[in-house]
Protein backbone atom coordinates (compact mmCIF):
# COMPACT_ATOMS: atom_id res chain seq x y z
CA UNK A 1 0.00 0.00 0.00
CA UNK A 2 1.18 3.66 -1.10
CA UNK A 3 1.09 6.35 1.56
CA UNK A 4 2.35 9.19 -1.42
CA UNK A 5 0.66 12.20 -0.87
CA UNK A 6 -0.44 13.35 -4.19
CA UNK A 7 1.11 17.17 -4.56
CA UNK A 8 -0.77 20.00 -6.45
CA UNK A 9 1.68 21.08 -9.43
CA UNK A 10 1.91 24.63 -7.52
CA UNK A 11 3.56 22.73 -4.50
CA UNK A 12 5.84 21.18 -7.20
CA UNK A 13 6.87 24.42 -8.95
CA UNK A 14 7.52 26.20 -5.94
CA UNK A 15 9.88 22.90 -4.56
CA UNK A 16 11.51 23.03 -7.98
CA UNK A 17 11.97 26.79 -8.15
CA UNK A 18 13.53 27.38 -4.97
CA UNK A 19 15.88 24.87 -5.28
CA UNK A 20 19.49 27.16 -4.16
CA UNK A 21 21.30 25.93 -7.33
CA UNK A 22 17.85 27.67 -9.44
CA UNK A 23 18.01 30.27 -7.47
CA UNK A 24 22.12 30.92 -8.10
CA UNK A 25 20.77 29.93 -12.12
CA UNK A 26 17.81 32.59 -12.43
CA UNK A 27 20.27 35.13 -10.49
CA UNK A 28 23.12 34.89 -13.19
CA UNK A 29 20.39 35.36 -16.61
CA UNK A 30 18.86 38.36 -14.76
CA UNK A 31 22.52 39.96 -13.95
CA UNK A 32 22.08 43.44 -14.86
CA UNK A 33 19.07 43.35 -16.37
CA UNK A 34 16.33 44.13 -13.95
CA UNK A 35 16.67 45.54 -10.53
CA UNK A 36 15.71 42.59 -9.01
CA UNK A 37 16.65 39.28 -7.52
CA UNK A 38 16.01 35.59 -8.07
CA UNK A 39 13.98 35.21 -5.18
CA UNK A 40 11.73 38.33 -5.69
CA UNK A 41 11.12 36.72 -9.51
CA UNK A 42 10.28 33.77 -8.15
CA UNK A 43 7.75 35.01 -5.62
CA UNK A 44 6.00 37.19 -8.97
CA UNK A 45 6.09 33.38 -10.67
CA UNK A 46 4.81 31.80 -7.67
CA UNK A 47 1.93 34.21 -7.18
CA UNK A 48 1.29 34.31 -10.63
CA UNK A 49 0.73 30.15 -10.62
CA UNK A 50 -1.46 30.77 -7.47
CA UNK A 51 -3.73 33.42 -9.23
CA UNK A 52 -3.86 30.55 -12.54
CA UNK A 53 -3.44 27.17 -11.71
CA UNK A 54 -3.20 26.05 -15.34
CA UNK A 55 0.11 28.13 -14.78
CA UNK A 56 1.47 26.04 -12.51
CA UNK A 57 0.70 22.94 -14.65
CA UNK A 58 3.02 24.31 -17.44
CA UNK A 59 6.42 22.69 -18.51
CA UNK A 60 8.92 23.84 -15.97
CA UNK A 61 11.36 24.66 -19.00
CA UNK A 62 8.43 26.74 -20.36
CA UNK A 63 7.97 29.02 -17.55
CA UNK A 64 11.97 29.27 -16.70
CA UNK A 65 12.56 30.48 -20.71
CA UNK A 66 9.73 33.13 -20.48
CA UNK A 67 10.36 34.18 -16.94
CA UNK A 68 14.43 34.71 -18.66
CA UNK A 69 13.08 36.73 -21.62
CA UNK A 70 10.99 38.50 -19.31
CA UNK A 71 13.75 39.46 -16.85
CA UNK A 72 16.49 39.47 -19.77
CA UNK A 73 14.08 42.24 -21.61
CA UNK A 74 13.99 44.11 -18.22
CA UNK A 75 9.89 43.60 -17.71
CA UNK A 76 8.53 42.09 -14.17
CA UNK A 77 5.50 39.85 -15.31
CA UNK A 78 2.10 39.46 -14.04
CA UNK A 79 2.15 42.51 -11.91
CA UNK A 80 -0.36 45.63 -11.76
CA UNK A 81 2.25 47.50 -14.30
CA UNK A 82 0.85 45.25 -16.91
CA UNK A 83 3.97 44.82 -18.79
CA UNK A 84 3.73 41.21 -19.86
CA UNK A 85 1.99 38.04 -18.63
CA UNK A 86 3.12 34.30 -18.49
CA UNK A 87 0.03 32.89 -19.95
CA UNK A 88 -0.66 28.62 -20.32
CA UNK A 89 -1.16 27.23 -23.43
CA UNK A 90 -1.81 24.14 -24.52
CA UNK A 91 0.02 23.15 -27.60
CA UNK A 92 0.47 19.83 -29.50
CA UNK A 93 4.55 18.17 -29.85
CA UNK A 94 5.05 14.90 -31.49
CA UNK A 95 5.90 12.09 -29.31
CA UNK A 96 7.57 9.30 -31.26
CA UNK A 97 4.36 8.64 -33.92
CA UNK A 98 1.55 10.40 -32.11
CA UNK A 99 0.86 13.94 -30.67
CA UNK A 100 0.51 14.75 -27.20
CA UNK A 101 -0.99 17.68 -25.54
CA UNK A 102 1.40 20.04 -23.64
CA UNK A 103 0.98 22.99 -21.23
CA UNK A 104 3.53 25.36 -21.98
CA UNK A 105 3.80 29.11 -20.47
CA UNK A 106 4.42 31.83 -22.78
CA UNK A 107 5.26 35.44 -22.23
CA UNK A 108 2.85 37.52 -23.88
CA UNK A 109 4.31 41.15 -23.87
CA UNK A 110 1.23 44.16 -22.95
CA UNK A 111 1.00 47.69 -24.77
CA UNK A 112 2.53 48.91 -21.29
CA UNK A 113 5.56 46.74 -21.82
CA UNK A 114 6.11 47.57 -25.35
CA UNK A 115 6.08 51.44 -24.09
CA UNK A 116 8.31 50.81 -21.98
CA UNK A 117 10.57 49.30 -23.80
CA UNK A 118 10.10 52.08 -26.11
CA UNK A 119 10.83 55.00 -23.71
CA UNK A 120 14.01 52.71 -22.44
CA UNK A 121 15.07 52.72 -25.94
CA UNK A 122 16.27 56.29 -25.23
CA UNK A 123 14.97 56.55 -29.23
CA UNK A 124 11.33 57.62 -28.58
CA UNK A 125 10.81 60.45 -26.22
CA UNK A 126 7.02 60.28 -25.79
CA UNK A 127 4.33 58.38 -26.97
CA UNK A 128 0.65 58.25 -27.01
CA UNK A 129 -2.32 56.22 -28.49
CA UNK A 130 -5.99 56.23 -28.34
CA UNK A 131 -9.53 55.30 -29.90
CA UNK A 132 -11.83 57.26 -32.67
CA UNK A 133 -15.42 56.99 -31.77
CA UNK A 134 -17.74 57.30 -33.99
CA UNK A 135 -18.98 60.47 -32.91
CA UNK A 136 -15.63 61.96 -32.38
CA UNK A 137 -13.74 64.83 -34.48
CA UNK A 138 -11.13 62.80 -35.78
CA UNK A 139 -9.02 64.67 -38.60
CA UNK A 140 -5.36 63.57 -40.38
CA UNK A 141 -3.22 64.27 -42.80
CA UNK A 142 -0.11 62.62 -44.38
CA UNK A 143 2.90 64.01 -46.26
CA UNK A 144 5.63 66.91 -45.06
CA UNK A 145 2.99 68.41 -43.37
CA UNK A 146 1.70 65.46 -41.61
CA UNK A 147 -0.92 66.28 -38.52
CA UNK A 148 -3.41 64.44 -36.08
CA UNK A 149 -6.61 66.14 -34.60
CA UNK A 150 -8.82 64.31 -32.62
CA UNK A 151 -11.64 65.71 -30.39
CA UNK A 152 -13.28 63.29 -28.46
CA UNK A 153 -17.15 63.17 -27.70
CA UNK A 154 -17.14 62.50 -24.69
CA UNK A 155 -20.85 63.40 -24.00
CA UNK A 156 -22.35 61.01 -26.76
CA UNK A 157 -19.95 58.00 -27.18
CA UNK A 158 -20.16 55.72 -30.34
CA UNK A 159 -19.11 52.67 -31.46
CA UNK A 160 -15.38 52.61 -32.15
CA UNK A 161 -13.74 53.38 -35.87
CA UNK A 162 -10.29 53.13 -35.38
CA UNK A 163 -7.15 54.00 -32.98
CA UNK A 164 -3.80 55.91 -33.72
CA UNK A 165 -0.30 56.29 -32.23
CA UNK A 166 1.79 59.13 -31.94
CA UNK A 167 5.66 58.76 -31.15
CA UNK A 168 7.59 61.94 -30.94
CA UNK A 169 11.43 60.45 -32.14
CA UNK A 170 14.91 61.87 -30.78
CA UNK A 171 15.18 65.26 -33.01
CA UNK A 172 12.01 65.96 -32.86
CA UNK A 173 10.54 63.72 -35.45
CA UNK A 174 6.98 62.57 -35.13
CA UNK A 175 5.53 58.62 -36.41
CA UNK A 176 1.85 58.48 -36.68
Amino acid sequence: MSTAIARRPLDVLKVQLEKPAMVGWLQKQIAGSMNRNAQQLINVLLNAAAGSPKLAECTPTSILASLCVAAQIGLVPNTALGHAWLVPFVNRRRDGNRWIKVPEATLIIGYQGMIALARRSGVVLSIDADIVRENDYFDYEKGTNAHIKHVPDFDNLGTIRGAYAIATLQGGIQQF
